[in-house]
């Protein structure tokens, strides 16, 4: 008797979101290119750290999102619905006052801040800023769509609106290459559009489908407050290390090596990125489905987990050795232009994304089980260290632009070992705890 294969809705999402990645891969093949050629390479660069100092602000909830995710899926997971729309009501509020206040910081920081001595560029940007200041603003309330889209443990459906938005985006370019030269502004207008779209739509859809997901004033529990920003907080203060971390290399670049240089690097970064984008996808639905899985105390079932996922990390960092060895030819062919790319920057980024990845494993798993306070410190030494090492090894060391990113691989291998032995760690913890509670009970 033949028995078949089960496959679980944690397993079957994240498949789904794979399958859809491929589709992603060739947009974004499509439109790095497309981009460059619109742009030039100063004015890719400058719009490359541009994007850079907007997606801080997506780390500027207080963690909120990550702790509606944490509280929703366990919600959900007990068929709690009215303590779901209470979490989900209150959530949105906060975070529609923060976007008001974090709006008018920016609106005024195009003002006060001389951006183009920070970008080390002659290109007027402040216009081109004001404009991505406020589309990132409202997509950042509207983003949360993709929250409640992973604690219903629909993760592909979040990968579909990244692929719809790239088609939009892509699109765009083509439009604008046969309307202007080089525009930054109308990059910036076309670009926020395309996740405002996307994002309505899914919120409406969502939220029509879910009654008991739907936002209301009357539905606004102070209290949850509390329960929400008690873990997000936490969050927030990992992210905002985390993103000193992660997102800071293109502006050190273009500041101590001019905008130009900051086209190569990121080049070489997103080719890597693609793949990795692939392997990320996978990894979406086990943050929600870890949170699960600790609410009903199925320890051994995130032990697979997060096994497996290590040996699919380990295939992923062949495939980027692979890559490394056909980059420069590829590459080339793809952007149809010759791009001078060093073998040091190749190196180091193939290295960058193999060790990466197994951060790319621990970290949803580690989040899925709430235990963010050993993740937050290693983000805290993580973003303190990262800018004087890139800057040092960059300048003083004479590793050039490789040294920005080579500072990031080395705060990133100690942050893997470091993260592996702290989910071992958390996990064993939290088990005993369960097994001396369980014992009292019987008792």
């Amino acid at each position: 008797m033949k028995h078949k294969i089960k496959i679980g809705a944690t397993e079957k999402s994240a498949l789904r979101s794979v399958f859809i990645k491929p589709i992603s891969m060739v947009l974004s093949l499509l439109y790095t290119p497309a981009l460059l050629a619109y742009l030039g390479d100063e004015k890719y660069g400058v719009w490359a750290t541009i994007l850079s100092v907007i997606s801080w602000v997506n780390y500027c909830d207080i963690g909120i999102g990550n702790g509606l995710r944490n509280i929703l899926t366990v919600s959900l997971t007990e068929k709690n619905y009215e303590r779901a729309k209470r979490t989900v009501s209150t959530a949105y509020i906060c975070l529609t006052g923060i976007s008001l206040f974090v709006l008018a910081i920016l609106l005024i920081s195009v003002k006060l801040v001389n951006w183009n001595t920070l970008f080390n560029t002659d290109i007027d940007i402040n216009v081109t800023l004001l404009i991505s200041f406020v589309f990132i603003c409202v997509n950042f309330v509207l983003a949360l769509c993709n929250t409640l889209l992973y604690a219903l443990q629909k993760s592909e459906l979040v990968s579909l609106q990244s692929v719809f938005v790239q088609l939009i985006n892509i699109i765009s370019v083509y439009v604008l290459q046969r309307i202007s030269s080089g525009n930054l502004v109308l990059l910036a207008i076309t670009f926020g559009a395309s996740s405002l779209l996307v994002y309505m739509s899914t919120t409406f859809n969502l939220l029509r489908n879910k009654k008991y997901l739907r936002p209301s004033f009357k539905c606004f529990d102070k209290k949850m407050v509390k329960d929400i920003n008690q873990l997000g907080l936490k969050f927030f203060i990992a992210q905002i290390a985390f993103v000193v971390l992660y997102t800071t290399d293109n502006i050190i670049v273009s500041k101590y090596f001019g905008a130009a240089q900051v086209t190569p690097f990121s080049l070489v970064d997103k080719v890597f990125n693609i793949g990795y984008s692939v392997f990320a996808a996978f990894l979406i639905p086990y943050w929600s489905k870890t949170t699960a899985e600790l609410a009903s105390h199925n320890f051994d079932g995130i032990r697979k987990y997060f096994r497996n996922l290590n040996i699919l990390a380990l295939f992923f960092s062949c495939g980027c050795i692979a890559v490394a060895f056909i980059f420069r030819p590829v590459v080339n062919a793809w952007l149809g232009k010759t791009i001078e790319f060093s073998n040091e920057l190749i190196g180091v980024m193939c290295i960058y994304y193999c060790i990466y990845s197994f951060c790319g494993v621990s970290s949803p798993i580690i989040n899925g089980l709430g235990a963010v306070n050993g993740v937050m410190l290693l983000g805290i030494f993580q973003g303190i260290v990262n800018i004087p090492l890139s800057i040092y090894l960059a300048t003083d060391g004479g590793l050039g632009i490789v040294g920005v990113r080579f500072a990031t691989l080395i705060l990133v291998s100690i942050g893997a070992v470091y993260q592996f032995i702290y989910f071992y760690y958390t996990l064993n913890k939290l088990e005993k705890k369960e097994t001396l509670r369980s014992g009292g009970l019987h008792e």
